[in-house]
Parts: structure tokens; C-alpha cells; sequence
């Protein structure tokens, strides 16, 4: 799977809409369990996102969304100074609200935080 480079025209509208080169962006890869990195080649993911303009921060993750997952996500928010997060991982269906909630917990807008479907439409 190849990452796409991002350019203000494939950023979110949102609050978190700052110019191109002042964002500091973290990439999560959810590995979940296996039921992705069994499939997908999640290290070489991260090390794609991680070079791509404004990613400051790359992680695989097994669960980003459970308990310890969003408290990881929280302190990886604050730590790193990240305005926006993409996780990718399950269907946003089923998570976004839980990283939204992590977000806004971090204070970070919960409209800086996406979630790409790697599980459903990849794996």
C-alpha cells in the first residue's frame, strides 16, 4: 500500500486549518490485534507516513482504542505538540467517536482527528 502525499486541498476543513507547513501531524497504524498487520504490512505503512511533509510522529499500535491505547494517544498528543492525528485503522463507525473523545480530552479539536479504513477496505 503506498501513502498519498497530503496538500491543502486533501486537508480536513476544520479548526484545525493551519497552513501546510507550520502543521505537526501524528500517524497511528492500527495493527488490531492481527487482524491488520496479518494482512498489511504495518511497519512499512508508518515508515511511509513518517516521511511525508508535517508527520512528526509514526507508531504502530495493537489497539489504539482501548483504555490504554487512548491514554498513549493523549500523551503522544501533548508530548509531540500535534494539532492533527490520522488513525488508521477500523471503520470510523466503530471508533471515531472514542479518539474524538481522546482528542478533546488532550486539547486537541476533535475535527483535527481522522479516521481511515484500513481494516474493511484494505485488510
Amino acid at each position: 500500500m503506498k501513502v498519498e502525499a497530503m496538500s491543502e486541498d486533501t486537508l480536513p476543513q476544520s479548526a484545525c486549518r493551519i497552513s501546510h507547513s507550520e502543521f505537526r501531524m501524528g500517524v497511528i497504524v492500527c495493527e488490531c490485534g492481527g487482524e491488520i498487520a496479518g494482512r498489511i504490512d504495518t511497519e512499512n505503512l508508518r515508515r511511509q507516513a513518517a516521511g511525508l511533509p508535517g508527520v512528526v510522529y509514526a507508531a504502530c499500535e495493537a489497539f489504539p482504542c482501548s483504555r490504554d491505547g487512548q491514554a498513549r494517544l493523549r500523551r503522544v498528543v501533548a508530548e509531540n505538540e500535534l494539532d492533527r492525528v490520522l488513525i488508521a485503522g477500523c471503520a470510523p463507525r466503530l471508533v471515531e467517536k472514542l479518539f474524538q473523545q481522546a482528542a478533546r480530552a488532550a486539547r486537541l479539536d476533535s475535527g483535527c482527528i481522522e479516521v481511515a479504513d484500513i481494516r474493511e477496505q484494505c485488510a
